[in-house]
This record gives C-alpha cells, structure tokens and sequence, in this order.
C-alpha cells in the first residue's frame, strides 16, 4: 500500500520531491562547510594546531654545505604543501644561537614572517632580494638563553651584522632570539644541530608516515630526537567539542527548513488525506505513511550530501582550512547522517505529527 502511495504521490508532485531532495543536500553541505570553518577558526587560535603542522629532527651537529643538495632533495620531492623548512644552527659566538629558514616561495615566505614575527612589509626583503639571494638577514631582539652569547640585536652596527667575516644588511626585527638568514646566503662553515619542517596544513597520521619515510630517504644522518605531528589529544578534543556543538545546531536548522517545506506539500495533499479517513484509514496510518516518505527522503538526501562533500567541496576547501582533511572522516559522515536522520524524525512528530490529529469535518471545510 505504502508503494503505491509513494507511486501516485511520485506522479503528481515530482517536482516537489526533487526541490525538497536538492534543497536538502546543499542546506547540509552548507552546513558542513560552515562547520569546517568554525571548527578550523576555534583551533587556528590553539597551540596545538602548530604541533600537528611541524616535523623536528634533532641530529648531529653536520656542516650545512654537506646536507644542502639533501634539503633541496627532500623540498623537491615532498608530496605535500609545506611553508618552510628552518634550522636550528649549532651554537657559535657569531651565530648568536639563530635559526636559518628555508622558502621556496616569497610570498610563503612573507606570509610566515608577517604571521609569525608581526613585522611590516617594509620590514622584510623585497622580492628581488629574496630571488637574488641578497645577503639580508632579520634579526631578534630577545636575549637567546645562552649568557655567553650576545644578541644580534645588540650586534648590529649601521643596520648591518657581520657573521664569520661577511656582512649582511640588517632588514628588520622580530620577537626572537638570534637570526633569520635567507636560504643561500649563509656562511659555509656553519653547522646544523636541528632540522624542522613546518606544513601548511595539519597532517594526517597516515600523511605523517609518509612524511617521514620521505625524511629518512633523503638524509643519512644519525637522529637523536624527533617530534613526528599527530592528530594531537588538544586539538582533536577542540576539534570534536566545536564541530559537535555546530553539527547539533545547524542539523536542527536545517531539519526545521526541511520540515517547512515538506508541510507546504502536505498542505498540498489535504485532499488525498480526507479520503484516506474517509475510507477508514486511522490517523496512525497517516502519520505512519508520512513518516516513512520523509525518512526516505532525508536518508537519501544525507547519503548524497556527505558523497557530494567528501568527493567535490572537501577536497577545494581543505586547500586553505587544513583541518577539514583531519575532522571530516567517515567517523564524522555517520554521526552526521544519524544526526540528520534522529533529529529529523523527532521534528517530525513534534511539527507535523499534530497535523493530522485535526477533525476530517475541518480539513475537508477547508478545502
């Protein structure tokens, strides 16, 4: 009986049923979208996300100019986006205990040191320096913990600073110990003590592995310590507090517009509804049809919706908000659909159920 209501039902308002069926899947997709932003806006301001972005390699204090062709290597072969790869050099008086960076492209570059350093633009090196490889240094203006060892900061003379023998023009200052040198222009005889490498975007744990097999083939250097990034306990438990509230709220918005159109259809069907009691049908049997026509419907719709954000809007959208490839996995798509799917039939019941408790004599004055 069921079959053939869906089938006369199909018939006369198949328009109906497609508008509903689409209207749904991008109300959800929507949803999720603006899930994935909220959720990547809670953990961008968290410490964590920057743990889940970086690769530390402790190794033995190795000459630069030996492990640079392995660098470029590495940099050339990495499967995924990175922002930088910067080192940590071994203590020297010189050196003041200061970092090298390494960026392959300028406006990586600037972003980082703007992002990171609040410095200006006027502060940083043009973009034909950083081409040239000029020899431009930025320098920190925080005492390193060393006492021994001076800062570059204080070492400045006519807004140069001379390392090893060679001058380098002073192009401006940020919140941190020692010095930031552009990649190339370094002296040859300094040595490396620690390698990191800094993503654009939160890895995977599979993604990590992957990372790190790439690492281990490119360098043959003993490692005394390393910090591979994982799907951290603190940004997950962000992650998970966030998307959750959001999901919640917007599932019932969304379910809540759904059920506003579906009872504009039933609106439509007044008729066919006064007949079916007429005939003996009991409200029950009323209610009961209409339930399973929405279900159908907001299964089909929630099945749709995730494929369609999984395979299309996801893949766009985690180019620039990276958690979205970290929080919308398949765990997340069927809490997502069961959601939907409970919330929608509770909001059945309480918004449309009541509709067919009215008398046959009003429904069929009203018609």
């Amino acid at each position: 009986m069921f079959i053939k209501y869906m089938g006369k039902n199909l018939k006369q308002g198949f328009l109906g049923y497609i508008f509903i069926v689409l209207s749904e899947i991008a109300v959800i997709c929507v949803i999720m979208l603006t899930n994935g932003i909220i959720v990547n806006t809670v953990v961008e301001n968290d410490k964590s996300v920057y743990q889940a972005k970086t690769f530390s390699f402790l190794v033995e204090s190795t000459k630069l100019s030996d492990i640079e062709d392995n660098v470029n290597e590495f940099a050339k072969r990495m499967p995924y986006k990175f922002s930088e790869i910067n080192m940590l050099v071994s203590p020297a008086e010189e050196l003041y205990g200061g970092y090298l960076y390494l960026f392959y492209d300028y406006d990586a570059f600037k972003n980082y040191m703007q992002n990171t350093f609040d410095v200006s633009e006027d502060q940083l090196p043009t973009k034909e320096e950083f081409d040239n490889k000029e020899k431009v240094v930025m320098v920190g203006n925080i005492p390193p913990a060393h006492k021994l060892y001076p800062t570059a900061f204080e070492s400045v003379q006519d807004g140069n600073l001379y390392i090893m023998g060679d001058k380098y023009k002073v192009s401006g200052y940020y919140g941190g110990a020692g010095i930031y040198m552009l990649w190339g222009t370094q002296p040859d005889n300094i040595n490396v003590g620690m390698i990191e490498i800094q993503m654009e975007d939160i890895v995977t744990d599979e993604q990590a592995k992957e990372i790190l097999a790439l690492y281990n083939e490119c360098f043959d250097m003993p490692i005394g310590w390393q910090s591979v990034p994982k799907e951290s306990d603190l940004l997950e438990k962000r992650a998970n507090e966030a998307y959750i509230v959001t999901s919640v709220l917007m599932i019932i918005i969304s379910v809540f517009n759904t059920l506003l159109v579906f009872k504009y259809m039933l609106s439509a069907r007044k008729h066919s509804f006064a007949v079916f009691r007429l005939c003996g049908f009991g409200k029950s049997v009323c209610i009961l049809y209409s339930g399973m026509e929405f279900l159908l419907m907001s299964v089909m719709s929630g099945i749709i919706a995730c494929v369609v954000f999984d395979l299309l809007i996801k893949p766009a959208v985690a180019v620039y908000y990276g958690i979205f490839n970290v929080i919308f996995d398949f765990n997340y798509y069927i809490v997502m659909f069961l959601g939907y799917v409970v919330i929608s039939l509770i909001m059945f019941f309480v918004y449309i159920a009541p509709f067919y408790a009215r008398s046959i004599t009003r429904e069929l004055a009203e018609m």
